[in-house]
C-alpha cells in the first residue's frame, strides 16, 4: 500500500494538522473513517471498532477542518458513518447552475499544518481498490509558493470550501514562479492539452477512453501534438476499453499508435487505473482519462466533468525511464470490447436526480436546510423518525431533541420525490459537534454518585448513549439504558445529589448551564431518560416502597428542572407519570405532608 504510506508520511511530517480537505470521485465511508482520518487522529485502523473508538477519535481529530467532497452519485452505504467528518455532495449541475451529465471527478487530498501545507492528487479515489490493489498514480507535493496556493483555494472555493481563513496563509508564500502547476477545471484560461504545448509528442496512460476516441485524437493532433501515443488498461479479459470500429481508425491513424505496459496474468489482474501524461518535459497527474469530458475539449462548459491534477516539469532521464518499458501493442482489433462490455464496465452510479445537503445543529438540536430553491412535493426521511415522510421545505428548525440518541448512531437520509422514489441519499452534516451528548449512565446509582463527585472525572461511570457493530452491515441504532433500581437504593444518596445539582443550577455561569441542561453525562436531560424509564419499570412492578421513591426523585428532579429554566432560555420540560400517581395509595395525612412539601420544596403533586 503505497499510497497510504505515502499519506501517512506527509501526515506525520504536518502533525499537528488544521485542515484536511479531500476529494473523490466514488466515497467509501469505511476506509475514509478507519484509515485517513484515523491516521489524523493517530490511530490505526485495527484500533477503531467500537463506538468508543470512533468517539475518541472525533475527540482527536475536533480542532481539524475535515471536508469530504464526493460526486453525489457515488456513495457507497454499505457501512454506517460512524465520526462527525463532513461528507459534502457535489452536483456539477449546482456548480454550472444549469442542467449537466457531468461528474464530480477529481481526487485531491489538501493538508496543512500551522506553517506547512502538503497536496496529494493523482488517479486515486477513496476506495479500498484504489487504496489496496489499484495500479494508481500520484503526486505529492510540498506547498512553498504563492501560485500553487492560490491555484488549490480557487478550486476549493468554486466547490464550496471557505477559503477564506486561509488567504492570511498564503499571503506569506513567496511569489515565485514553481516548476509545477495544480491544474483544475474551473481555470478557463487553458484545457489540459494546452499545459503540454508546444510538445511533438504525448503519451497517454488511461484506463478508460471516450467513445469517439479517434474524433478526439484529431482535435489533440490539430492543437498542435504532431505524434501521439495510447496506452490503455486491459480488463480482466484481457481487452482494451475500446471499440473494433473506432481501433480500426486509430490503426489508420499516421499520428497515433497504441502501445502496452508489460503484460500480467489473469490471475494476479490489478486495474491500472493511473491517468498519466506526459511529454519530454512535462508530466500530468491527476484525474483525466481520454475523454472529451475530462479534457473539456470541443465540449460546453456544463457537460465538462469536474477534474484536477498536477501538471509539473520533468527531466528527460526521468521521461524515458517511463516510456522504456513500453512496447507496440499487436493486433489491438483483436482485443476491442463490445458496447456491451464497456457498458458493463462503467462504475456504478445511483442514478440520483436530485442532490442536497442537510446539516444537523447540536447547540439548538435542530435541522437546518436552506436550499434556494425546493420542489413542494418533493418529502425527506429523517434519521430520528425515520417512520415519518416529511415535508423537504418544512423541515428547517426541525427539532430532533426527542429522539437526538438516533442520529449519535444513524446519519443518513433520503429525498423523495411525489411518486415516493427515492431520488437521492446521503448523510447529515453536523454543526456544534462538540456539543453532541454522547455520554450517558445505565444506572440511577452511578449517575448519583457522579453528580455528587461532580468534577472527577475518574470516578465516573459513564458509557456511551448509543452501540455500533463495527464490523457489520448495520448500526443498533439507540440502546434503551439498563436500569439497575431496587427498593434498597439511598433516599439519602437520592436528596443529596439532587441538593448538590439544584445549588450548581443556581450558582452556573450561562455557558455552564447549557452543559447542566443538555450536554453532560449527568445533565437534566439524561437523568430525565434514566428516571422516566426507572419510573416506568416501578409502575410495572407495582411495589409500594419503590413506588414512593420514585415520587419523590420525580419529584427532586422536576424541582430542578424548574429551577433551571427559571435561568434558561431553552427551557426543557418536567417529568410527568399520572400512572405513578394513581399507582400510590396516598393517605389523608399524606397529602397534608405533600402539601408542606410544595409550599416549602416547590414539589408539584403528580
Amino acid at each position: 500500500m503505497k499510497l497510504y504510506q505515502a499519506y501517512k508520511k506527509v501526515v506525520e511530517e504536518l502533525m499537528p494538522i488544521e485542515v484536511a480537505w479531500f476529494t473523490t470521485f466514488n466515497l467509501n465511508v469505511e476506509l475514509f473513517e478507519k484509515f485517513l482520518l484515523g491516521q489524523l487522529g493517530g490511530k490505526e485502523a485495527t484500533e477503531l471498532k467500537t463506538a468508543e473508538d470512533f468517539e475518541a477519535l472525533n475527540e482527536e481529530v475536533k480542532d481539524i477542518d475535515i471536508k469530504v467532497f464526493y460526486d453525489y452519485q457515488m456513495l457507497d452505504l454499505q457501512k454506517p458513518k460512524k465520526t462527525t467528518a463532513d461528507f459534502i455532495a457535489i452536483n456539477p449541475s449546482k456548480i454550472y447552475k444549469e442542467p449537466s451529465e457531468a461528474i464530480f471527478h477529481p481526487k485531491v487530498i489538501f493538508l496543512k499544518s500551522k506553517d506547512n501545507a502538503y497536496i496529494i492528487t493523482g488517479s486515486a479515489n477513496l476506495s479500498f481498490a484504489a487504496w489496496s490493489i489499484n495500479e494508481e498514480a500520484i503526486i505529492v507535493r510540498k506547498i512553498s509558493k504563492y501560485r500553487n496556493a492560490r491555484e488549490i483555494l480557487d478550486f476549493f472555493d468554486a466547490i464550496g470550501a471557505d477559503t477564506k481563513s486561509l488567504n492570511s496563509w498564503i499571503n506569506t508564500l513567496p511569489k515565485q514562479t514553481s516548476d509545477w502547476k495544480f491544474v483544475h477545471s474551473f481555470n478557463k484560461k487553458k484545457d489540459i492539452i494546452e499545459e503540454f504545448l508546444p510538445a511533438e509528442e504525448l503519451t497517454v496512460w488511461s484506463p478508460y477512453f471516450t467513445e469517439k476516441t479517434s474524433t478526439l485524437i484529431n482535435v489533440i493532433h490539430n492543437k498542435g501534438i504532431n505524434k501521439l501515443y495510447l496506452v490503455p488498461d486491459f480488463t480482466e479479459s484481457g481487452k482494451v476499453r475500446i471499440t473494433a470500429d473506432e481501433l480500426k481508425i486509430i490503426n489508420k491513424s499516421d499520428y497515433c499508435e497504441l502501445k502496452r505496459m508489460p503484460k500480467g496474468t489473469i490471475e494476479n489482474y490489478r486495474l491500472v487505473h493511473a491517468k498519466v501524461w506526459l511529454t519530454k518535459d512535462k508530466i500530468g497527474v491527476g484525474s483525466w482519462n481520454f475523454s472529451f469530458g475530462a479534457t473539456g475539449l470541443n465540449t460546453p462548459q456544463n457537460r465538462r466533468n469536474i477534474e484536477a491534477g498536477i501538471v509539473s516539469s520533468i527531466n528527460d532521464k526521468d521521461s524515458q525511464k517511463l516510456l522504456n518499458n513500453l512496447k507496440p501493442l499487436i493486433n489491438s482489433e483483436e482485443l476491442a470490447s463490445t458496447e456491451e462490455e464497456l457498458e458493463n464496465e462503467k462504475e456504478f452510479l445511483n442514478k440520483f436526480s436530485y442532490s442536497c445537503n442537510i446539516c444537523a445543529n447540536w447547540q439548538t438540536f435542530q435541522y437546518e436546510f436552506n436550499e434556494e430553491e425546493i420542489d413542494q412535493n418533493y418529502k425527506v426521511r429523517l434519521p430520528h423518525n425515520n417512520k415519518i415522510l416529511y415535508p423537504l421545505d418544512a423541515i428547517n428548525y426541525l427539532s430532533f431533541f426527542e429522539s437526538y440518541v438516533k442520529l449519535l448512531s444513524n446519519k443518513t437520509f433520503s429525498i423523495y420525490d411525489k411518486n415516493d422514489n427515492e431520488i437521492f441519499q446521503g448523510f447529515l452534516l453536523e454543526k456544534e459537534k462538540t456539543k453532541r451528548p454522547v455520554y450517558t449512565y445505565s444506572s440511577l446509582k452511578d449517575l448519583f454518585e457522579a453528580l455528587i463527585d461532580y468534577n472527577s472525572s475518574s470516578s465516573e461511570k459513564k458509557n456511551i448513549a448509543y452501540s455500533i457493530n463495527g464490523d457489520s452491515d448495520d448500526a443498533k441504532g439507540e440502546v434503551t439504558p439498563i436500569i439497575k433500581f431496587s427498593k434498597s437504593e439511598s433516599y439519602y444518596l437520592m436528596f443529596v445529589s439532587f441538593q448538590i445539582l439544584h445549588e450548581r443550577i443556581v450558582t452556573a455561569e450561562l455557558s455552564e448551564l447549557d452543559k447542566i441542561g443538555y450536554r453532560h453525562p449527568q445533565s437534566l436531560t439524561n437523568i430525565s431518560k434514566l428516571v422516566s424509564e426507572s419510573t416506568n419499570n416501578a409502575v410495572k412492578e407495582l411495589e409500594q416502597d419503590s413506588l414512593l421513591f420514585h415520587w419523590f426523585l420525580i419529584n427532586e428532579l422536576n424541582r430542578c428542572i424548574n429551577r433551571f429554566n427559571e435561568r434558561s432560555d431553552t427551557p426543557l420540560k418536567v417529568v410527568l407519570n399520572s400512572e405513578l400517581s394513581n399507582a400510590i395509595n396516598f393517605s389523608d395525612l399524606d397529602k397534608i405532608f405533600i402539601k408542606r412539601l410544595k409550599d416549602d420544596f416547590k414539589y408539584e403533586f403528580i
